[in-house]
């Protein structure tokens, strides 16, 4: 009898304990809130606190622990959001960016992979181009493998387009196996970030799934706190979780994430940097050849009126009709926009592209670019952007 009472206490001591951990899973983590607020909640079991005794959550199992994960993902989602909307709201639209991505042997192609599509992804809603987010992709593995891949910070150019980086830079980047010289990366990224532009917002993304070699980062680190630039820490699997904790901006909390696997980390990408892509502007390029894998033909896509341009927003190349003229861009596509209406030939799309003229008797001869080229017709006379009937004398 004692023995099956034992028995039952035990029993409502572990069902106890998973209702308290059902609740902290099921709180609600998803409204827009400060740390100290998730802290509140009892949510802090999911941040990087800066110490080694930080309780690890598995991957998979029961549909409690999977819960959890969910609700992980979901808190520092929400935290890491938050940072990244800010860094998009800089007044000037000028922001440097630069990726420290782990190369070494420990992380794995697929995993270096995962990597590179944290980048993609985060700047799926940053306009890349000459006068607004500039881009630095450094991978770095053992001290004589730190490789700037990308530096559109150092040599700013009209033709480091955010098309060029997605399409042909980012996946031209090599997998090298090695070691984690973290502190080779960061000086790296220091010495990129000096030729930053003087208002920009600057922040730099360490990713590792390792311990550092080759030398203490923490003191490179600070200077480039010191400096202006926040900096944003992952580590997953195995990261030393104090120095990542003491390399992040501070509150470290907010800046330093802690995942259990590659799979967690791009479940924590989704959640915070789905967007929905805007078309944004385009820029024209000089050369065709990118727009070839637009039709079928592979070649001579583009309308004889159009031009081959970059999405500096939505990274995807597309032809662009003239002003005056709308259309997919694509090959006889491009049609004279409606009498009385012009288009200024920003963006390609269907006849809404071409905009009515201010005033109903108001006519357009030819490619009507801007609202200059609305005339008023015959027996009517320009007041302003209007026109006004002529007075007709009587005889």
């Amino acid at each position: 009898m004692q023995s099956y009472l034992l028995l039952c206490y035990a029993f409502i001591w572990v069902l106890c304990n998973r209702l308290v951990l059902i609740h902290c899973a099921f709180t609600d983590v998803t409204k827009t809130t400060d740390f100290y607020e998730f802290e509140s909640s009892g949510n802090e079991l999911f941040y990087n606190a800066g110490h080694r005794s930080r309780k690890r959550l598995k991957e998979t199992g029961s549909k409690l622990e999977n819960s959890i994960l969910k609700s992980k993902v979901e808190v520092l989602g929400e935290v890491f959001k938050k940072h990244v909307n800010s860094l998009r709201a800089a007044d000037n639209k000028q922001v440097e960016l630069v990726f420290l991505v782990d190369s070494s042997a420990s992380v794995g192609q697929d995993n270096f992979e995962s990597e590179l599509k944290f980048v993609r992804k985060l700047l799926a809603d940053f306009t890349v181009s000459e006068n607004a987010t500039h881009v630095s992709v450094i991978a770095y593995s053992s001290p004589d493998n730190v490789v700037r891949y990308i530096d559109h910070i150092t040599s700013p150019s009209r033709t480091n387009h955010k098309c060029g980086l997605l399409h042909y830079e980012l996946p031209n980047i090599k997998y090298t196996g090695g070691g984690t010289y973290t502190r080779g990366a960061l000086l790296e990224a220091q010495a990129v970030l000096q030729h930053g532009r003087r208002d920009s917002r600057r922040a730099l993304f360490l990713i590792t799934d390792g311990f550092s070699n080759g030398g203490d980062p923490l003191p490179v680190a600070r200077e480039l706190k010191e400096q202006g630039v926040t900096i944003f820490t992952f580590g997953i699997r195995n990261g030393n979780t104090k120095e990542l904790y003491d390399m992040a901006s501070q509150p470290g909390e907010e800046y330093s994430y802690i995942l259990d696997s590659f799979g967690e980390f791009e479940a924590l990408v989704r959640r915070a940097l789905h967007q929905d892509l805007k078309a944004g502007s385009y820029q024209p390029l000089n050369n065709f050849s990118f727009c070839d894998s637009l039709c079928s033909a592979r070649s001579d896509c583009c309308d004889k009126l159009a031009s081959c341009s970059c999405g500096t927003h939505t990274g995807h190349f597309s032809c662009l009709c003239p002003p005056g003229y709308y259309g997919s861009g694509l090959a006889s596509s491009c049609k004279l926009c409606p009498n009385g209406t012009y288009s200024l030939g920003l963006v390609p799309g269907d006849v809404s592209v071409c905009v009515p003229c201010p005033d109903l008797n108001h006519m357009t001869l030819g490619p009507a670019s801007s609202v200059r080229d609305c005339q008023c017709k015959k027996s009517f006379v320009s007041i302003g952007d209007q026109c006004k009937g002529k007075n007709v004398e009587s005889y």
